[in-house]
């Protein structure tokens, strides 16, 4: 299995350097190069990848098989939804494949909704100039796959995986007061999973209440110093006492060894590219400043959730914003630079990822 992930690992760097090779060969004769079919023929290519896996890669693997083998196809869909209390999307993907297909192209399936919205995210990103958006699109997409949790999203938290790069699409179009759009994007990213209420209340509430970069700070070194004295979400008896299913196997008794309490290496790495952006960043810059704030407020009920099991199911709502904060941060520069920076960026994430997998 982790010879599976690693392979996941080092198709992103094959892309990745091919990318840069080919993209600095252009733009070293001042032209730029449109990266489109590249990115497709990435995304397209991991997306089998991790749809072809065998069943034993992610732990979450054999979970999803056995709900897909209990279907009772026999029923109609709406008999099925009926007895669901949410993620609707995702379980018709799975009813339908049930029906139809196999387990295999379940997976599959999950892997192109997955990189679908990817895409999206790189045909909508934006940093004000045409061109640096064709030269540094490509390098915001090739940053999210060289986070740690790339491969988390698309062989393991599945449904997470499906809901996150839309609820991204819900914040980028919510910033840029495109409302119809990203209430679209926020339909389907709850439709995949839940979760993902988490950055978008978060968002709702940055866009529409006035707080400060300083008041954030405070609030996340606030979250900080309870964790560290043993409070979390677990310790709020509203949050406790809940009987929701959902919620039972984050709040229960931890009989598989997952690490609670405060987390001191989620926590640095959550604090290195806080810190990183600020020092980088034009304060004034208007996307920095909420981006970062929201990735500051995420950070703080990631924070928060470390009396969870499985806590880090809820950090990804805070970690896939880095690409965007930091590409963020260098808005101002020179584009040379920004370029080389970026780059920098990227497999200085892609070294990170090697190093937390081994």
């Amino acid at each position: 299995m982790m010879d599976y992930i690693l392979g996941g690992q080092l198709l992103v760097l094959f892309f990745a350097l091919l990318w840069f090779f080919i993209s600095n060969n252009f733009f070293k004769k001042n032209k730029i190069l449109d990266n489109k079919l590249l990115i497709i023929l990435f995304l397209t290519t991991v997306s089998f990848y991790w749809g072809l896996r065998p069943f034993d890669v992610g732990t979450d693997t054999g979970n999803y098989y056995n709900a897909f083998i209990s279907i009772d196809v026999s029923k109609p869909i709406h008999y099925y939804l009926s007895s669901l209390k949410g993620d609707y999307l995702f379980y018709i993907v799975l009813y339908v494949c049930r029906k139809y297909l196999d387990f295999s192209w379940f997976l599959t399936f999950c892997s192109f909704i997955t990189s679908l919205g990817f895409y999206l995210l790189y045909k909508n990103f934006n940093l004000g100039k045409k061109i640096e958006n064709h030269l540094l699109a490509p390098v915001f997409i090739f940053l999210y796959f060289s986070l740690f949790s790339y491969t988390s999203i698309y062989c393991n938290i599945i449904r997470n995986g499906c809901a996150l790069p839309y609820s991204l699409l819900f914040v980028l179009k919510l910033f840029n007061k495109e409302y119809k759009l990203s209430f679209i994007y926020m339909i389907v990213s709850l439709s995949f999973h839940m979760s993902s209420i988490i950055l978008i209340l978060i968002a709702l509430g940055l866009f529409f209440v006035k707080i400060s970069v300083p008041s954030c700070f405070i609030i996340y070194l606030s979250c900080v110093t309870f964790s560290i004295l043993g409070y979390g979400l677990g310790s709020i008896p509203l949050i406790s006492n809940l009987s929701n299913a959902r919620l039972a196997g984050y709040l229960g008794d931890n009989d598989i060894g997952y690490t609670t309490g405060f987390r001191l290496d989620f926590t640095l790495y959550n604090f290195f590219f806080l810190l990183l952006a600020y020092i980088l960043s034009d304060k004034k810059d208007k996307g920095f400043k909420f981006f970062f704030k929201l990735y500051v407020l995420t950070s703080s009920f990631f924070v928060l959730c470390y009396s969870l099991i499985y806590s880090d199911r809820f950090g990804i709502y805070s970690w896939f914003l880095i690409p965007i904060v930091l590409l963020f941060s260098i808005n101002n520069f020179p584009l040379r630079k920004k370029f080389l920076i970026s780059v920098l960026f990227l497999f200085v994430f892609w070294g990170i990822n090697i190093i937390i997998f081994i």
